[in-house]
């Protein structure tokens, strides 16, 4: 009984170790067939998801900093009129258009700067700032009496803080869209009609129920809280850009981009 007992406790720890010898890796550094293999490789930085839950609100963060941009410079007719008959009945029109156009050319010319710092990695910083200073600076036209004044607070300080937000809140779409890249432009494109329509009508109910100081002021928290949407909803998913300029000349070199800012300039006049 002994020699049987032991003759089979010999057989089960053959057993084992040919089981345990077939799941090592062979002679050869490989594994067995039947152990499905692991892609170890890191994962694409630059993947653009097309997609998601956080690609969306990226999309309707955008929309609402498009809608906040443009929607505000597309007030300054109602501004414009309120001035000429109120505040500022003492300077000519050419001279009052002064603050809606150095708002106008802001917005894109501190593009210049806002998207290379996107790329770099300030885009939250960008966000963050334009939006208080867009809100400061409303705070203060609602205060200004003089002509220099509403430059220096609505036609500068606003234009610096739009160029600060349009820029980075276009781009940072491509952070998550690539096929359907058109549809999120257009979505985007989109939020400065309808602010565009929506702000303007808004803003001469409010000056004429409860008058310009307030009205301004009205406009400046509806600004913070769609730009706070912005802030809150659009995300990065690219790394930063180490190493680049924030003003590289050297990229009109090539003729057809050079072409194609001086025909947006002259578009841009024409408006």
């Amino acid at each position: 009984m002994m020699e049987k007992a032991q003759t089979a406790i010999e057989g089960g720890n053959e057993s084992i170790e040919a089981s345990a010898e077939s799941t090592r890796i062979n002679h050869h550094g490989s594994l067995p067939e039947d152990i499905p293999k692991v892609d170890t490789r890191p994962a694409d930085p630059f993947e653009v998801p097309d997609g998601g839950t956080a690609a969306w609100l990226c999309a309707f963060g955008g929309f609402m900093i498009s809608f906040t941009c443009y929607g505000v410079a597309n007030t300054f007719g109602v501004f414009e009129d309120y001035y000429s008959a109120n505040q500022l009945s003492n300077e000519s029109l050419n001279n009052i258009s002064w603050i809606g156009s150095l708002q106008l050319c802001l917005i894109l010319l501190v593009g210049c700067v806002s998207g290379p710092l996107c790329d770099a990695g300030y885009f939250k910083h960008l966000i963050g700032f334009g939006g208080l200073l867009f809100f400061l600076c409303l705070m203060m036209t609602s205060i200004s009496t003089a002509y220099y004044q509403y430059i220096l607070s609505q036609g500068v300080g606003v234009g610096l803080a739009q160029g600060f937000l349009f820029t980075p809140g276009m781009a940072v779409l491509t952070h998550h869209f690539k096929r359907h890249r058109t549809l999120i432009f257009g979505i985007f494109a989109a939020g400065a009609s309808i602010g565009g329509v929506i702000l303007p009508i808004a803003l001469q109910r409010l000056f004429e129920e409860v008058g310009f100081a307030w009205g301004v002021r009205i406009l400046a928290f509806i600004v913070l809280a769609c730009v706070g949407t912005g802030f809150i909803c659009c995300t990065t998913r690219f790394p930063p850009r180490k190493g680049g300029r924030v003003l590289d000349i050297r990229v009109f070199k090539s003729p057809s981009y050079t072409l194609l800012v001086l025909g947006a300039g002259f578009v841009g006049l024409g408006l």
